[in-house]
């Protein structure tokens, strides 16, 4: 199965398909996938950059969100609450 995504968006919230699926990210196998986080003042800039190159470094905490999910009763906002 081939996949060809192309979008000027980079799918955070972007609806995809026919049923209309809002998509936060995507990580397809063979692909990298990377994330950078800037925090900035006024004449500087920081960066934070993740790459990931294996879809496998993302099943630690896939495998904690699926056992933790299955006892909530309300939403819960961000992974961190679980660790």
């Amino acid at each position: 199965m081939i996949f060809i995504i192309h979008s000027v968006l980079k799918a955070r919230g972007q609806v995809l398909g026919e049923d209309g699926v809002r998509v936060h990210s995507m990580v397809l196998p063979g692909l990298p996938s990377s994330t950078t986080v800037y925090f900035s003042r006024p004449g500087e800039v920081y960066s934070v950059k993740h790459d990931i190159t294996d879809v496998q470094s993302l099943t630690p905490g896939l495998i904690l969100a699926i056992r933790k999910v299955v006892n909530l009763k309300n939403l819960v906002y961000g992974l961190e609450k679980f660790l």
